[in-house]
């Protein structure tokens, strides 16, 4: 199965680019998109379904709610070890 992550730490512009992967996917490029969201925005994590989310990996943690670019670093590789995009 491919698949595509999507990520980005402001969610206007997760939305945005889960519409465009979800076009991609829809043309037969991939076969599941899903989205990584962090700290405070994963708190808006079921909403990502509506922008074309097959799965969403929402990692909450204290330390994510204020952004530390080391932080997310580590917290993303994370993911992506997780999901094998």
């Amino acid at each position: 199965m491919s698949k595509i992550l999507v990520y980005s730490d402001e969610i206007a512009v997760l939305e945005e680019l889960l519409g465009k992967a979800r076009a991609a996917a829809d043309a037969q490029f991939f076969d599941q998109v899903e989205a990584a969201v962090f700290g405070a925005a994963a708190e808006q994590a079921s909403q990502l379904g509506e922008w074309g989310a097959d799965l969403v990996y929402a990692v909450r943690a204290p330390e994510l709610h204020t952004y530390h670019p080391e932080i997310y670093t580590d917290a993303l590789a994370g993911v992506i070890r997780h999901a094998q995009p």
